[in-house]
């Protein structure tokens, strides 16, 4: 499911004004298919297979490099060149980079080729400016410095002289033009130091250059059964062999942030969950194809409870005893603009006896991305439409594929290298997990046998939950945020405010639906912030009278998502220690799409008996009635799924609503439980 923002401006801003040109997807890279428009459903069921273009087409400029200073027609014949070859043990020979400030782009990533054979090649890529500018001719190494002649731009004669020393692998500037590369001059850096590590644990092996880490250490992790009320997304894996770098410490979670190479028996990952075992059959397909289209999800394991919001810079890598597919990539479960703290490099790959799963994980940086969210908000505002989010996307991607590899810190040929370096021939039994010890009989509350209930209390507030939905909670006093004038409502406002989350997950003003959390609201305040907020307040007191078991009409939901509610199966009015209110399980979207697992979920509205305290609960669900995903639901004909969408969403919610609770992970009782303990503040 996607959260797409709802139309309140127009897009004044796409990447920025260095954003400019369209370029070719690299090799690699299949070609772009066109993806059906979304429409919001609020009446419409039509849709096209034509991919959404902005209202205000972006309208690229051609690059003008006003950094360089213009070439002369050949090189002066008075000024001799250097010669060629130059000593093989010259500490000058290899490849350097640099990301540099531009004038009219966001950042120059400039990559310099010293050859053992004198030659010498230099590309200067302005990001989002198109190709990049070639430079060529010949370089020597005189008095300890690399005296450098590029006589060829872009096929045409020049006379580009530059001289730099070589200082811990920094080429630093010596004689250079002013009027091209400013008071400062090139300083370049070697791509990679040069000093390779060579990891083994276990019968897995590797190597390294030192510019990723320094060190890198290798475990034996044991098998960890998939919790049986979150199939795929409970944190399960066989057993497996880990390697972490510079002795980090993993958290609880899997975070795909930090830099780490896995090796997972594939018969153990088959015989984890059916999703799992289908993302490695996906997997062997694209690679027995060596083709995968943009709009295709990559599959990575470990399972990320989040949709992969696109795919760039692919590539299909050989490693020593297998083959695999490299790519960046990023993880959202909403539509707003990219970060750096989204973006991340992985490998996946797999063994040629196809006994062995390989994963590659790294945190990764460009200066095509913002570092920040406030940055990112400057280039796409949140009040973004649909068709604006889709084309900020087509045009993120397009640009990241056309960077070089030195456009990525680290380099992304090195995170390559250390991919293809790979011999994995573990000392593991290739077999799954042992069954779960808690997945005995249900109990009357329909948890595992062997699920203990904890009893958490913060600040007055005070539930039991069982271990069965969680291993621990926190509590959380929010302060207040104001609602954004320009959106009310919709503005991510809120009044001070208890909150419970679980397994250790940091909560903050924004209340998303993903998150499972309690929110304990002070009615009074929640009255105050907005009047479309107090609207909400009265029209759950109204439901909560009437208390009706079926409806056309939304349930009352706070906060207000910037999405319609498609659908609200299950209805369920609860009690708790001291007020009432409804539970549900729902799905917001603004797009004609498939309900699916990736964006369905349950939440609780209630009041307390004196209406002091409004309290709201989130829980990501699924059901294996539901495709996990839009691609895996494989709509072949997008017209006519359109033309049927209503009649669609009543049969869906009506299949959903005749569910038993335990056919739902986690298992509805257990919420409900939960919820029926709450005991507010007094």
């Amino acid at each position: 499911m996607r959260f797409i923002i709802l139309a309140l401006s127009s897009f004044s801003l796409f990447l920025c004004a260095a954003c400019a040109s369209q370029p070719a997807a690299p090799p690699t890279s299949a070609p772009a298919a066109a993806e059906p428009t979304r429409i919001a459903p609020v009446g419409v069921v039509t849709a096209t297979r034509e991919l959404a273009t902005p209202a205000q087409a972006y309208v690229p400029s051609e690059p003008t490099n006003i950094a360089l200073s213009a070439t002369t027609p050949t090189p002066p014949e008075q000024t001799p060149l250097p010669g060629a070859p130059v000593p093989t043990d010259s500490p000058f020979v290899g490849n350097y980079s640099g990301i540099l400030p531009a004038a009219d782009a966001l950042a120059r990533v400039v990559a310099l080729d010293l050859g053992v054979d004198g030659s010498a090649l230099m590309t200067t890529q302005f990001i989002g400016k198109g190709a990049p500018i070639v430079e060529s001719g010949t370089w020597s190494e005189v008095n300890d410095l690399a005296q450098v002649v590029l006589t060829v731009r872009d096929g045409q004669p020049q006379d580009n002289r530059l001289s730099w020393k070589l200082e811990n692998n920094q080429l630093v500037p010596v004689e250079y033009d002013h009027a091209q590369y400013g008071a400062t001059g090139l300083s370049l850096h070697r791509i990679g130091t040069g000093i390779i590590e060579q990891a083994e644990y276990g019968g897995v092996t590797f190597s390294y250059d030192t510019a990723l880490a320094q060190s890198a250490q290798g475990s034996t992790q044991p098998a960890v059964p998939a919790d049986p009320n979150v199939p795929a997304l409970g944190g399960g894996a066989p057993v497996n062999i880990r390697f972490l770098f510079d002795h980090a410490a993993a958290p609880d979670y899997f975070n795909p942030h930090l830099p780490q190479v896995y090796v997972y028996p594939v018969a153990g990952l088959m015989a984890l969950d059916p999703s799992v075992a289908q993302n490695v059959q996906t997997l062997q397909k694209i690679l027995a194809d060596k083709t995968v289209t943009p709009e295709q999800d990559i599959p990575i394991f470990p399972v990320m409870p989040a949709s992969q919001v696109f795919h760039a810079q692919t590539r299909f890598l050989d490693f020593i005893n297998g083959s695999g597919v490299s790519f960046i990539t990023a993880y959202r479960q909403d539509a707003t603009a990219l970060t750096n703290q989204d973006l991340f490099y992985t490998f996946q790959g797999l063994t040629l006896d196809g006994a062995w799963y390989i994963a590659v994980y790294w945190n990764l940086s460009t200066p095509a991305l913002p570092d920040t969210v406030e940055a990112a908000q400057k280039i796409l505002p949140a009040d973004a439409t649909a068709e604006q989010f889709e084309a900020y996307l087509a045009q993120t991607v397009a640009i990241l594929d056309t960077l070089p590899p030195a456009a990525f810190a680290p380099n992304l040929r090195l995170l390559d290298q250390l991919s293809q370096s790979i011999r994995a021939e573990p000392e593991l039994e290739s077999a799954a997990p042992a069954p779960n010890a808690t997945a005995g009989a249900p109990t009357n509350a329909n948890q595992s046998a062997n699920a203990a209930t904890s009893t958490f209390e913060f600040g007055g507030a005070r539930l039991a939950f069982s271990s069965a939905l969680a291993q621990s909670a926190q509590g959380y006093n929010i302060a207040a945020v104001p609602v954004n004038p320009n959106a009310p409502a919709l503005g991510g406002g809120a009044p001070a405010h208890l909150a419970i989350g679980f397994n250790g997950d940091a909560l903050t003003a924004d209340a998303g639906p993903f998150q499972p959390a309690i929110r304990i609201y002070p009615t009074a305040d929640l009255n105050a912030l907005d009047p479309l907020v107090a609207q909400q307040v009265t029209a759950l007191q109204t439901w909560l009278a009437a208390k009706p078991t079926t409806s056309d009409q939304p349930v009352p939901v706070l906060p207000i998502f910037n999405a319609q509610q498609m659908i609200h199966p299950q209805i369920k009015y609860l009690d708790f220690k001291n007020g009432q209110g409804v539970r549900l399980v729902t799905y917001y979207a603004q797009d004609v799409a498939p309900i699916a697992n990736d964006g369905l979920f349950y939440t609780f509205q209630g009041l307390t008996a004196d209406a002091k305290y409004y309290v709201t609960a989130f829980w990501p669900l699924r059901t294996d009635q539901l495709p996990n995903s839009y691609q895996e639901a494989n709509i072949q004909d997008y017209d006519a799924f359109a033309k049927q969408f209503e009649a669609y969403l009543k049969t869906t919610s009506d299949q959903l609503n005749a569910l038993p609770p335990d056919a739902f992970t986690p298992n509805l009782n257990a919420l409900d439980e939960m919820i029926q303990s709450i005991q507010t503040p007094q």
